[in-house]
């Protein structure tokens, strides 16, 4: 299965049934995931850290600085909670 279409499956799965969604990326760097639906919010716990943009037919996160966040994201099949792991530089991400 390819991958954005496995991480857009894992993202349609209800947030109370499901362990939040991971996603590293390095600081300053964005990673893109495919949605299917239509996104009515997106709460980041800490927006220092990272960023989340609405696409057409997904999200954008933005790695701002160094950390780890939450972040729940909003669709007309119900909530997908992300954990956001932000690396240092790309050396630094995990394996």
């Amino acid at each position: 299965m390819p991958r954005a279409l496995t991480l857009a499956l894992m993202l349609l799965a209800p947030a109370a049934f499901a362990d939040p969604l991971k996603v590293a990326l390095p600081k300053g760097h964005t990673k893109v995931l495919s949605l299917h639906q239509r996104i009515y919010a997106i709460d980041v716990e800490d927006p220092s850290v990272a960023s989340i943009k609405k696409l057409p037919d997904g999200i954008a996160i933005y790695g701002r600085d160094q950390g780890t966040t939450e972040a729940v994201i909003r669709t007309a099949e119900g909530e997908t909670s992300l954990r956001i792991y932000v690396a240092a530089d790309t050396h630094a991400m995990p394996r």
